[in-house]
């Protein structure tokens, strides 16, 4: 198992990280599963030559309600799939 911590992104696009990519993901477009903390499970267009995941990633971003400047990590447990960990922007600052 691999995590990585990303910023999130709410365009088209999610990027990640090259030396991840390269190191841990297909060498080739393919779908990739998305598993939030509550198992429910989502689909994404992983792109290879652009590094990142792109259709049905604006959709998981609305669908868990993600705003500018939550953190995600990024668990890979499978060759093609992530289990996602959602830190709220907003617990940044509880006490």
């Amino acid at each position: 198992m691999c995590s990585q911590l990303w910023g999130c992104s709410f365009g088209l696009l999610q990027g990640l990280p090259l030396p991840f990519c390269r190191k841990h993901l297909p060498k080739r477009d393919e779908r990739l599963t998305l598993k939030d903390e509550q198992g429910v499970e989502s689909e994404t267009l992983y792109l290879a030559l652009k590094n990142g995941l792109s259709a049905g990633w604006r959709g998981f971003a609305i669908q868990h309600n993600l705003v500018d400047g939550d953190c995600l990590v990024f668990e890979l447990i499978n060759r093609t799939t992530f289990k996602v960990y959602i830190i709220r922007q907003s617990s940044y600052y509880e006490r």
